[in-house]
Formats: structure tokens, sequence, C-alpha cells
């Protein structure tokens, strides 16, 4: 089955949900105001388990989604997933930081402000230390966080230079 794990709307006939399809493959689906389509989307190889867990969309022509890839080779790790929507299609964007065998990190939220500028949340379950990247465009950059333990699980941006994120008792401010 299909388990979505976030969804954005920007209107009535606009909204993108993100999510896993068996925990396979990556699922993307699009509502135009009277159905819900499936969107292409790619999923990482060399990983047997993945999925989607935050969306956020500035525009019809930018999103940025985020989420897990988890077992890679047959490991018993994982790598934080990202993925962007250009208007034409989504394309996974590298995620800095720790992955692989040993590793947990997972983005559990994210937030744009523009299509150069957003903020994703998470942790890293093998460490207990939050994570979170700024997408500036190009790439994604690592950011310095309070990591009071655990994990951020959503983000919401009112400007690039204020965010708020929070987690199990957390909750944390991104002043650019």
């Amino acid at each position: 089955g299909v388990e979505f794990g976030g969804v954005w709307c920007r209107s009535a006939t606009d909204c993108t949900a993100v999510g896993a399809a068996k925990f396979a493959a990556t699922r993307i689906e699009h509502w135009n105001g009277g159905a819900w389509t499936v969107v292409p989307s790619p999923t990482p190889s060399g990983y047997s388990g993945v999925g989607l867990e935050s969306v956020s969309c500035v525009s019809s022509s930018s999103c940025m989604a985020v989420g897990i890839a988890e077992y890679p080779n047959g490991g018993s790790g994982a790598a934080a997933l990202a993925e962007r929507w250009d208007g034409h299609s989504w394309t996974i964007t590298p995620v800095p930081g720790p992955s692989g065998n040993g590793t947990w990190p997972v983005l559990q939220g994210v937030s744009c402000t523009s299509a150069s500028d957003c903020i994703a949340v998470g942790g890293d379950e093998v460490s207990n230390k939050t994570i979170a990247y700024a997408w500036n465009g190009s790439r994604w950059g690592q950011l310095t966080t309070a990591d009071s333990g655990g994990r951020l699980s959503g983000v919401s941006c009112a400007s690039p230079t204020y965010c708020v994120a929070v987690g199990a008792g957390l909750t944390e401010l991104w002043n650019g």
C-alpha cells in the first residue's frame, strides 16, 4: 500500500502529497481539485527502504520534499533524502552528512520561503542528535543546531531569517 507522510496545498486546486509505496519507492501525488494523479519521482538506488515525510511548495514550479533512504545495499543504516520539483520533474538533491551503515539520519520537516531558500530538519537516531540543513538553490549545507538531543519533526519559516523547528520537548529558532 501507500503511506503518505506530508502534504502541502497552495490552493484548493494545487496540492502535493508525499510518502512511500510499500516503503520500496518514493510516492508523490498531485491534486488538481478533482483527482489525485501520481507524479513520477526518483527512488535512490542501493536502498531497500525509502520514504518522504514532508513537502513544502512555494509555487507550481518549486517544491522540496524530504525523508529517508534506509538499508543501503542490505546494510543497517540510512541516509537523509531530499527531492526537488522544478515544474517538470522531481530530482534527488544530495544531502551532506552521515549516511550508510551505522548511521540513521532522517529528515522529517521542510519549509521553503523561495526556490532558493529552504530549511530541512530531523535527527540521527543512532547519535540522538538533531540535524538541520539549508538549501540555497543549488545545494544543501548543514546547519548547527542547539542539539539538546532527540529529533526535530517539523519546521516553519516566515522568512529566510526566521524559522521555528519543533520536536519531542524541543523548540529551536533559526535566525539566518
